[in-house]
């Protein structure tokens, strides 16, 4: 489907800064308007040797969605321009290899994926909220996915811009089985010669064979050895060709009586006369009688000169870049002047830029894996030797931060033109990163009037070039960027690759209901490629579509083991080219631009009594809603998006100090990489993204009218996720939400509550059953969409919900909520418990061994504190509610008598307790103060767990101010669960006192909290610290345990943060609370909530609040209110 190619670009309009009342405006964004003013007044960049056009101009943040006003080259421009505030964008400058590492979000709230950013092959894995596997209500013990059920992946949509899919590679005798751990076929074709296809206990004949996605002619091969044993290797071989798969013909053999190699590691190349082009070729190896009897045969790599094997080309891409900011050159008309000249092989091309001569011009590229270089070459560029390199640096790096200088020159210009001059190199240390810096002192001032700059200079090619290894020839691609701006959600990747400029900008609308994604070429026609769409579901055929009206690929079908239904669908929307269909497949050539548009949908229902249905048939859903955007163009979609959105992210700005220059300028991996580093690096605008960051993902996971985040928020590229990618309700569906309220999402905290709701019938069946009797309900630790609960009873997780009822309340006023939905709820759970605590010896009520544990750690018994706490809360928690609703007007009828019941028993609940060592105590119990105790018991100090704490953070029993012993004891406790000895009572907290599994993804955030809370402002920044340290992988994710990707971590992450600038559980708001030194100097933040409906603003400079600003924009009224300002407690009244 075509349409006309008109180029829309969004209004731009101009952005104002207020300054509410005492508050001043923010200093980065006056820096911002003055980047722009300089902008706008720079000069145009004329072309090298002659005529002139536009230069791409680096594009900053304004107040709303547009085009940047300069294209980033001639013909294409940026829909949005690139976040101005760096701790607001995530900037990457290499692809994504890894899903859970370094692929980056995007999600409506209900469907959502995660992007490679590739340049040959980008790779997009969905998934939408309802896709589970599982049978309704469950109830039991068991935690696998044909009962209880998990989270499943949706598919994937894939562009492989080679216009092909990769060769398939496989062996029609060799089971995947066969191959030892890693070993697998797929090796041969990885372009690593340390990886390799071993075959444990092989047959006497092993086929491999490369089904092409068009037929080719080869006449040449190459077999590579493995690392060992040259026993393993083939000594007899057999290839053929076929065009159908079935028959085939001889092309060549080969017959040896030993190894042909001379050495592991070793390529050797076979040619043979063919002219006939071939869809498939095999190679039949007959494994020799040693192989036999060592038991394993095995090869490295397989090559077909002239057909590209790689199953991911942007996995083997060399990137090269200009980080002096050289890298777009002086462009002329034909854009032959720009760094991917410089590697393009060409001499007859050349990297020309401008300069002031006396500047530095760096060439920088990033190998991907550290290599040996013995020399490098550099070619001079077709005209005025003046400007060629003539004094230089090289150095290498492999964390791109720490820099060795490998070789120095100061030479005369070439002596000709296209001439390769070649450098020796010594040394044998590998490095990934080089760099040559090259000094223009020498260079003519020969620019014209109007030029940027004064003068020129130029290079045709650089080669770097090692034992084994060289860039010539390389795929290697220029100035890529990948960025996700967390200010509009847009996910952006650009790049320029075989002499065109690309850019594929990506984004999730919750208006539209869609994922958008839109690709544009610089050069006319310069898109082609194969659109690929992959159910993850087993079986699944994939429907594609080529008509004047619509070109699509979609699937649809119903889950095995419970029948939910669903659908898929992808359209394809060009600007002139073609398309046609290749089988599954949709090939498309010589686009200007394409839209594509995908959706993805179940037939689910949060319904218990509709049997978790609905009558709805995914795939008509899903072609309406596509039907819908299709009419639309790409920014208009964008602006209904950016309007929906952005709104969400700028409500809130924190800012504790400034980064340099120097680690802004870097990508988000490689700061990350120093922050991590032993050395550590000060990086408080790294720290500031993890904010704003899980502001993002709670936005892009969760919202208004669907389901809540999961352990995994929305992404998901498993079908048996670790834990299922569950709701767990002893800790983590609970930190997924501790930012929803303090940080200005309330909207987004609304799916836990509908959730709650939703399951509550099918929990109270299960709680009758295994609690005969009782009044209400509670769940199991582990529940899905379909009303099940799986694993242990931790009973009083059911006030841990009521919590996240009361606060939204709390915090929104918002008294329809309050009386229709979260008191209805909190009377059923205080009738419960209620009905569940029993007495002691003492003659006071415990939570019964029954009902619960400490979660994950220790012995159920009678009075845990987890439980008394939390019963503690909810009995609370319903008094407020009762108070507020009366003080409305609202008074419920009928219920003065579980009233005076709860607060009764509320007065009689066994209270917290303090051990002999001054630590609050987990059990009735002081186990902890005797070792012999705590391993009878099972129990760890350290454990990651501190849910005796949950008084502390995210209750509000324990408060330094009106429980100063428990809270001390707390922090005791705390201190403990940190690696000082049991009994420290203060003191600052190393990272390596902390270990064990303490050091996951989820465990820091809450600390932080607990810190904040205990105005323990230095350990609450070690946990933030500790979090990106040891926890944090390159996108930002968090992990629980090594590489398992757990999102908990990181969307209460900005809640925690905030109880360190702003806390208001005791009816007080009070400003930096808990402001650590290193944030001390200046800041400020903007637009965070206090409880009763305020929205709180502040600046501080040396620790000392200078102003604030607190305004009753939610609040039944402008009543005065409670404010701690640099520890002094005053009543102002609200604006």
């Amino acid at each position: 489907m075509t349409k006309s190619k008109d180029t829309e670009f969004l209004p731009a309009v101009a952005g104002t800064i207020k300054a509410e009342r005492g508050v001043p405006a923010s200093p980065a964004r006056r820096k911002l308007l003055g980047q722009m003013t300089a902008l706008a007044a720079s000069p145009l960049v004329a072309a090298c040797g002659g005529g002139s056009t536009d230069s791409p101009t680096a594009a900053v943040a304004s107040a709303a969605p547009r085009a940047s006003s300069k294209a980033d080259l001639p013909g294409i421009a940026r829909t949005a321009p690139v976040a101005g505030i760096t701790s607001q964008n995530l900037f990457y400058q290499t692809a994504g290899d890894d899903w859970a590492r370094t692929w980056l979000p995007i999600g409506n709230g209900r469907e959502g994926a995660m992007l490679a950013g590739g340049v040959l092959l980008e790779q997009m894995e969905f998934n939408e909220q309802s896709l589970w596997a599982g049978v309704n209500n469950f109830d039991g013990m068991a935690y696998d996915i044909s009962g209880f059920g998990a989270y499943q992946n949706f598919g994937s949509l894939s562009l492989n811009m080679g216009a092909s899919a990769p060769p398939a590679i496989t062996s029609p005798n060799v089971s995947v089985g066969a191959s030892s751990s890693g070993e697998g076929i797929l090796s041969t074709v990885d372009g690593n010669l340390s990886t390799k296809w071993c075959i444990v206990s092989p047959p006497n004949l092993v086929t491999w064979q490369a089904a092409l996605s068009g037929a080719a002619v080869v006449a040449t091969y190459t077999l590579t050895s493995a690392n060992d044993v040259p026993a393993r290797d083939p000594l007899k071989w057999v290839v053929s060709g076929s065009n159908n798969g079935s028959s085939w013909t001889v092309l060549d053999s080969q017959n040896f009586t030993a190894t042909p190699f001379a050495s592991r590691g070793q390529t050797n190349s076979y040619t043979f006369s063919n002219a006939t082009a071939y869809s498939y070729y095999k190679i039949d190896f007959s494994v020799s009688a040693a192989a036999l009897s060592d038991g394993h045969f095995q090869i490295a790599e397989i090559g077909l000169n002239g057909v590209s094997l790689l199953q991911n080309p942007s996995a083997q891409m060399l990137y090269a870049f200009s980080p002096s900011g050289h890298g777009m050159g002086a462009l002329s008309s034909s854009s032959s002047q720009r760094i991917d000249s410089s590697v393009d092989g060409k001499a007859n091309t050349k990297w020309c830029v401008f300069v002031n001569p006396g500047e530095i011009v760096q060439w920088q590229m990033d190998l991907g894996a550290a290599q040996v270089m013995s020399s490098y070459a550099l070619t001079s560029a077709n005209d005025v030797p003046a400007r060629d390199p003539q004094i230089w640096t090289l150095a290498g790096s492999n964390d791109a931060l720490n820099w060795t200088q490998l070789d120095s020159k100061s030479v005369a210009p070439f002596a000709s033109r296209g001439l390769q001059q070649t450098f020796a190199l010594s040394g044998s240390t590998g490095y990934r990163y080089w760099r040559f810096s090259f000094d223009t002192s020498k260079c003519p001032a020969d620019a014209g009037s109007g030029d940027p700059r004064t003068g020129h200079f130029q290079v045709a090619e650089i080669v770097l070039n090692g034992s084994g290894f060289t860039t010539a020839g390389k795929a290697v691609t220029c100035e890529y960027q990948r960025r996700l701006n967390l200010q509009n959600g847009l996910q952006t990747t650009s790049y320029l690759y075989g002499g065109n400029y690309f850019i594929r900008e990506t984004f999730a609308s919750k208006v539209d209901n869609v994922i958008v994604m839109q690709l544009r070429s610089e050069t006319p026609g310069g898109l082609s490629g194969l659109l690929q769409l992959t159910s993850a579901q087993a079986g699944d055929a994939v429907t594609a579509l080529v008509s004047a009206n619509e070109e699509s690929l979609s699937f649809s079908s119903s889950l095995a083991n419970n029948g939910l239904k669903y659908a898929a669908k992808a359209r394809l929307i060009r600007t002139n080219g073609s398309a046609t269909q290749s089988g599954t497949n949709i090939k498309f050539s010589g686009c200007d631009s394409i839209l594509l548009l995908l959706d993805a949908r179940t037939n689910y229902a949060p319904s218990y009594s509709a049997g978790w249905r609905s009558s709805s048939d995914p795939l008509s859903v899903v072609n309406t809603t596509l039907s819908a955007a299709a009419a639309q163009s790409f920014a208009t979609m964008y602006a209904s998006h950016y309007s929906d959105f952005q709104p969400l992210m700028t409500a809130v700005d924190a800012n504790w100090g400034s980064s340099t220059a120097a680690l802004t300028s870097l990508p988000t991996d490689v700061r990350l990489s120093a922050y991590q580093s032993a050395a550590g690096s000060t990086d408080p605008t790294l720290e500031q993204s993890r904010f704003h960051l899980g502001r993002y993902l709670l936005a892009s996971c969760s919202r208004k009218g669907g389901l809540p985040a999961n352990l995994q928020g929305l992404w998901n590229n498993s079908n048996s996720p670790p834990w299922a990618s569950d709701y767990h309700n002893d800790i983590n569906i609970q930190m997924c939400y501790w930012s929803a309220e303090s940080t200005a999402l309330p909207d987004c905290h609304l799916p836990m509550s509908d959730f709650i709701v939703a399951q509550a019938p099918a929990m109270r069946v299960a709680t009758q059953a295994n609690f005969p009797g009782s009044t209400g309900w509670t769940a199991r630790t582990s529940q899905s969409i379909f009303g099940g609960s799986s694993w242990n009873y931790y009973t009083p997780v059911n006030a841990w919900y009521m919590q996240h009822m009361w606060e939204h309340y709390a915090f929104s006023q918002d008294m329809n909520y309050l009386q229709t939905t979260a008191y209805p709820m909190l009377k059923e759970v205080a009738q419960f418990w209620t009905g569940q605590l029993k007495l002691n010896a003492s003659n006071l009520y415990v939570v019964p061994s029954t009902n619960a544990g400490s979660p994950e750690q220790g012995p159920a018994e009678d009075g845990v504190m987890f439980g008394q706490e939390l019963v503690w809360d909810v009995f609370q928690n319903y008094q407020s509610a009762t108070a507020a609703l009366t003080a409305a007007g609202l008074a419920p009828s009928g219920d003065s008598g579980l009233l005076a019941t709860v607060k009764s028993m509320q007065a009689k609940l066994a209270p917290n307790l303090i051990g002999a060592k001054g630590q609050l105590q987990e059990f009735q119990e002081d186990y902890e103060s005797s070792p012999a105790l705590m391993q009878s018991k099972g129990l760890s100090l350290t454990h990651r767990h501190t849910s005796h704490l949950i008084a502390v953070y995210p209750g509000r029993q324990i408060t330094p101010a009106a429980t100063p012993s428990f809270a001390q004891a707390a922090k005791v406790a705390l201190l403990a669960r940190c690696g000082l000895p049991l009994g420290t009572a203060s003191g600052n907290v190393s990272l390596a006192n902390i270990s064990g599994d303490s050091v996951e993804s989820w465990t820091w955030t809450w600390r932080c909290a607990l810190f904040a809370r205990l105005a323990d402002a230095e350990n609450a920044l070690t946990m933030i610290r500790g979090s990106l340290k040891d926890s944090t992988m390159p996108n930002l994710f968090t992990a629980m345990m090594p590489e398992t990707f757990q999102i908990d971590g990181d969307l209460g992450m900005p809640g925690a943060m905030t109880e360190m600038l702003l806390q208001s559980h005791e009816g007080v708001i009070v400003l930096l609370p808990a402001c650590p030194a290193a944030w001390q100097p200046s800041g400020s933040f903007t637009g965070l909530r206090a409880r009763g409906g305020y929205k709180v603003s502040c600046a501080w400079s040396n620790g000392t609040v200078t102003s604030y600003s607190v305004i009753a924009d939610m609040a039944p009224n402008k009543s005065a209110v409670k404010v701690s300002v640099n520890g002094v407690v005053s009543s102002i009244v609200p604006v």
